[in-house]
């Protein structure tokens, strides 16, 4: 990214530090560093191994105070490279968390384009293959059927043998359920939130299936009932097809749908 606007300089042990507040990249914006033996050399990082010496791999060096411009040694720690991403995203400034906000919106886009190019494709089918290289498969117990099986993943959470048995072990435990009111009495119960139940019980099920409406025929006018679930413009066949909407294109067991 490019490094636009005044560039920010101090002096450390006779070298020459410096960032760009106005840079695109939050590390030129934030952190002083300069080239060392061709090399570019964080300043945080040179104090630390100054003092402590070289920084074992997994490890970075992080600024306690939140300030990436305070690189005085009291200010500094090392921390699992994990750990210090976790720490940044609990106290990140307000200016950092919109920088970050408008550089995840400028790249995602780009990103998205990269992986469904060919060479991302070839990258994940390449990386693909390479997870799962070498790996030997492991017997388990399936929670739900007591069936030993054999699976390649032992990441410690695979407890199933196939779907089945996790859809089982799932509805049996009703950890999908969620409140429901029955549409005929009103009265809340719990039900599997896949499912479209809409009673209570089968009492109450039969009762809305015995419910009748009263609708006025668009075609002769008459009064007529039928079943309340479900919409009825006219009262008969024959006053359906008098209407226009059959004919010699739409015989009587098609009609019948159209009531």
């Amino acid at each position: 990214m490019a490094k636009n606007g005044t560039r920010e300089v101090i002096k450390y042990n006779g070298i020459t530090w410096g960032r760009y507040p106005d840079a695109n990249n939050w590390s030129d914006k934030a952190y002083f560093k300069a080239n060392i033996n061709q090399h570019p050399v964080y300043l945080h990082r040179y104090i630390w191994e100054e003092h402590h010496g070289p920084i074992p791999s997994g490890y970075v060096i992080h600024h306690m105070d939140g300030n990436p411009g305070n690189n005085a040694i009291e200010n500094l720690e090392m921390v699992l490279s994990g750990l210090h991403t976790s720490r940044h995203a609990e106290n990140a400034t307000d200016e950092f968390k919109e920088w970050r906000k408008q550089h995840i919106d400028k790249i995602r886009s780009l990103a998205a384009a990269w992986h469904s190019s060919p060479e991302g494709r070839e990258w994940h089918s390449l990386h693909g293959h390479l997870a799962w290289e070498g790996k030997e498969p492991i017997t388990l117990v399936c929670q739900q059927c007591g069936k030993e099986f054999k699976t390649l993943a032992n990441h410690g959470n695979t407890k199933f043998c196939s779907n089945n048995c996790k859809s089982a072990a799932r509805r049996a435990t009703r950890v999908d359920h969620e409140e429901r009111i029955c549409r005929v009495c009103g009265k809340s119960f719990r039900a599997n939130k896949y499912f479209a139940t809409a009673h209570c019980s089968k009492t109450c099920a039969a009762n809305e299936r015995r419910k009748r409406s009263t609708s006025t025929c668009l075609y002769c006018g008459n009064a007529f009932e039928h079943h309340a679930g479900k919409v009825r413009k006219y009262c008969s066949e024959k006053c359906w097809h008098a209407a226009g909407r059959g004919g010699r294109n739409n015989p009587p067991q098609y009609a019948r749908t159209g009531l």
